[in-house]
């Protein structure tokens, strides 16, 4: 069945979007609260 190898790659997608978004949380962060 196809569903389970949709289903991997969808943890990976998300596990791989949510590191990207911490590390520009993590490195836009101060910027941001320089700012304002």
């Amino acid at each position: 069945m196809w569903i389970p190898g949709v289903l991997m790659k969808a943890v990976q997608m998300g596990i791989l979007l949510e590191s990207a978004a911490m590390e520009l949380v993590g490195t836009a962060g101060p910027f941001a609260l320089q700012d304002r």
